[in-house]
């Protein structure tokens, strides 16, 4: 039985920050996107940093044994989503809360072939 994609996945690449992470998840958790996943990309972080993120409330933990920067944990964290779109951020970023209102209309375009990928901008 062939398991149905989830629709989003939050990809968070992470390392050594515990408590922006924490603070990332729970801005991903408030927007409550339905039919989706939080995948937390870690790249080789302090072993008391992985002890704290593993009780986190997250879908999928990927953890590097080595640290190999952020395009190999970006590289490794998008293999490990499955969503058929990925809301990407580090664990320092902050998804304000009006994106809810705007992801359908993302979505639509997306599936409609009318964009190949939507960038959202910070500040």
């Amino acid at each position: 039985m062939e398991l149905r994609k989830k629709q989003i996945s939050f990809l968070i690449t992470h390392y050594n920050r515990p408590d922006d992470l924490l603070q990332c998840i729970g801005a991903i958790k408030k927007l409550e996107v339905a039919d989706s996943e939080i995948v937390v990309c870690d790249d080789a972080s302090q072993k008391e940093y992985l002890k704290i993120i593993q009780e986190y409330e997250i879908d999928q933990l990927v953890v590097s044994t080595t640290n190999q920067g952020l395009a190999a944990n970006i590289n490794k964290g998008i293999a490990a989503c499955q969503g058929e779109y990925i809301i990407y951020c580090q664990e320092d970023f902050l998804l304000n809360p009006s994106i809810s209102s705007v992801l359908p209309e993302c979505l639509d375009l997306l599936k409609k072939e009318k964009v190949a990928m939507i960038r959202f901008t910070s500040n």
